[in-house]
């Protein structure tokens, strides 16, 4: 099992943000500080491809007063994964509510199954 940085990640971030408004206008620094906080509540999830490079990642921010996780921040390589870090925040922070921002300003409840009209 290969392990990553806060700066691997940071470095994903970076490379890969260009074809997103995730994390646009954002530091390095600042990217760096919101991963580590984000390990250290849980909140962040990552993956990689099957040569261990990493292929994505989404950063939440948990409000445990109101039970719920807001995505600020999702950079993909590839669409599929959305799934797999829905079903990561569901997993460790069971009745949440799982809440995020898409491009358009539109708020995405992801709590519960999507439609085809809700993900446009």
């Amino acid at each position: 099992m290969l392990l990553y940085s806060v700066m691997d990640l940071v470095q994903f971030v970076l490379k890969n943000r260009k074809d997103s408004n995730a994390f646009k206008d954002w530091s390095e620094l600042e990217i760096a500080r919101l991963i580590k906080k984000s390990i250290d509540s849980k909140s962040i999830c990552f993956s990689t491809d099957i040569l261990q490079h990493i292929n994505g990642i989404c950063i939440g921010i948990v409000s445990h007063e109101i039970k719920e996780v807001y995505i600020i921040g999702i950079i993909l390589t590839e669409p599929r994964l959305i799934r797999d870090y829905i079903e990561y925040f569901r997993k460790y922070f069971p009745g949440y509510n799982l809440k995020g921002l898409r491009k358009n300003s539109k708020v995405l409840d992801f709590t519960k199954k999507l439609t085809l009209l809700e993900r446009l």
